[in-house]
């Protein structure tokens, strides 16, 4: 439960401006939102090779014991 509080603070953090202020033209705009989109890039190829690495052992632990 720590790790999920923990991983909130994270995200507001990454998803943040640098100065803490709104975007003031198209230019920091762009680069709020590109910040943003490349955050939840990362956070979601986290998850995946999360459920991929989880599964992989799920099948290794089943076959071990379908073997015995």
């Amino acid at each position: 439960m720590a790790d999920i509080k923990q991983e909130a603070v994270d995200d507001q953090q990454n998803y943040s401006v640098g100065n803490n202020s709104d975007p003031k033209n198209m230019q920091e705009l762009t680069q709020y939102v590109q910040t943003l989109l490349q955050g939840m890039q990362d956070k979601f190829q986290t998850m995946s090779d999360q459920i991929i690495t989880r599964n992989i052992l799920l099948e290794i632990t089943i076959y071990i014991f379908n073997a015995q």
